[in-house]
């Protein structure tokens, strides 16, 4: 009994120590991102536009999962249908032959912060790319179909680069 005592003055000061300081803090960062933040972004029409032209299509989209987290949540398709930087070999694939692992890239066009766009942007293969939409937050490019033929659209377990180089 003396032990439980101990405990919830412990727990009780806890809470205190808590509350205090989260009304004495006005910067949560939560409420940062929601007003200054990619959250903040609108990004109904770029999701939208994703779920409904690539979702049915067979491919991947790149895009960088820093700047664009919510346009990734918000278009409702699976995770796997995404190569961001948290894909690893998949990525530096990605970045380093877009054409041949990605149908569909989003980025902030123009934009070295977003880390795809300053990656791939003076690419070969990004020329193969039209830009097919443009939105305030991000532009969406599409592999033109002539090149569609040298599309993986799978996943695989060592994702290899292709042999010839440009």
């Amino acid at each position: 009994m003396h032990r439980a005592a101990g405990l919830r003055t412990v727990l009780i000061g806890l809470l205190v120590f808590v509350t205090f300081f989260q009304f004495a803090s006005s910067d949560a960062v939560t409420i940062d991102d929601a007003q200054v933040g990619s959250s903040q972004k609108n990004v109904t029409e770029i999701s939208s536009w994703l779920r409904e032209h690539a979702g049915p299509e067979k491919g991947f989209i790149l895009i960088s999962a820093a700047s664009h987290d919510s346009i990734i949540f918000s278009s409702g398709l699976p995770m796997r249908r995404f190569i961001h930087e948290g894909s690893g070999t998949y990525y530096d694939a990605a970045i380093e032959y877009p054409d041949h692992w990605a149908r569909y890239i989003v980025v902030r066009s123009y934009s070295d912060d977003d880390s795809t766009w300053r990656l791939i942007h003076s690419n070969p293969g990004f020329a193969k790319y039209d830009l097919v939409d443009h939105y305030p937050f991000a532009d969406i490019y599409e592999l033109r179909a002539e090149y569609l033929h040298e599309l993986n659209t799978d996943a695989i377990l060592n994702p290899k680069l292709p042999t010839n180089k440009r």
